[in-house]
């Protein structure tokens, strides 16, 4: 009967979750690829650094804070833009990260929805639960006995039973919960996965340990309470966005210059399967 309760729920809060994670996913491939491809066309070309360029890309897009309107945006592809230009190392290097924060800000913000409630897709209406239990336990008695169990019932004498489904239903939601969390909160990178409620080990390249570019180190001032350090980087609940950017940001630093993110994402077998509609084989 636990098995079934569980095997239940489970395949319902998993489907609540995957459909939470697959509209956030789509919002953002929505806003932000479309942004990207706009960038690219509009921009990418430039030889040398022109304003009237930028300036309309940026005009085509609605300003004030995220989520529903898109400063941040502005800023990132400004700066994604100074960046392609720049010719000092470490200033290019402090301007892409920029961009990448504030991309990922945004991002992040628009997300927030999605992303609680898929955590939260473990939750649980008890008063289903009974009935089944209930249902469940009356399946193969006579008559009298039903109609006994419902005078208790009606009578607020089935409190020790309700106590116990309501102990097995908060049981579920931890494991599901468990179950969510673990999918949701582990970031796989060539050759390693990041436990995303884990502190990073990794350290900043050269060029990001000191940094220097004042717009870059007021927005870490706001996203990144342990500057300059990856100590209590772990975001313990995902579901927290000011958690969830601290360890974001923290890992675009450390990776920003890590080479086997830049090769391709799927083998050329993997990339015809996806073209054709199947799951491509191997690591994904």
């Amino acid at each position: 009967m636990k098995n079934s309760i569980l095997e239940n729920f489970a395949s319902t809060a998993a489907q609540k979750a995957a459909e939470a994670v697959s509209r956030g996913n789509k919002k953002v491939f929505e806003e932000i690829a479309l942004q990207f491809a706009r960038f690219i066309q509009v921009c990418l070309n430039d030889e040398t650094y022109n304003e009237e360029h930028i300036t309309a890309f940026c005009r085509q897009l609605n300003p004030g804070p995220p989520p529903d309107r898109q400063d941040y945006l502005q800023r990132a592809f400004r700066h994604y833009y100074l960046a392609f230009f720049e010719q000092d190392e470490k200033r290019r290097a402090e301007l892409s990260l920029l961009a990448n924060l504030e991309i990922g800000f945004h991002e992040q913000t628009r997300l927030q929805p999605e992303i609680l409630e898929a955590l939260n897709a473990g939750s649980m209406d008890i008063d289903p639960v009974k009935k089944y239990v209930h249902a469940l336990l009356m399946a193969d008695t006579g008559f009298w006995k039903k109609l006994y169990f419902l005078i208790q019932r009606v009578l607020g004498k089935t409190g020790f039973l309700d106590e116990a489904i309501a102990a097995l239903a908060v049981r579920v939601q931890e494991l599901l919960r468990r179950l969510l969390t673990a999918h949701l909160m582990v970031l796989s990178l060539p050759g390693r996965h990041l436990h995303l409620g884990k502190d990073l080990t990794t350290s900043f390249p050269a060029q990001l340990v000191h940094l220097e570019n004042a717009d870059l180190l007021s927005l870490l001032r706001t996203i990144d309470p342990t500057p300059d350090s990856v100590l209590q980087s772990g975001a313990t609940d995902w579901a927290s966005l000011p958690e969830r950017i601290h360890f974001i940001a923290d890992l675009f630093r450390c990776f920003q210059e890590d080479a086997t993110l830049f090769s391709d994402a799927f083998s050329t077998l993997q990339a015809a399967d996806i073209k054709a509609g199947r799951v491509p084989a191997g690591e994904l």
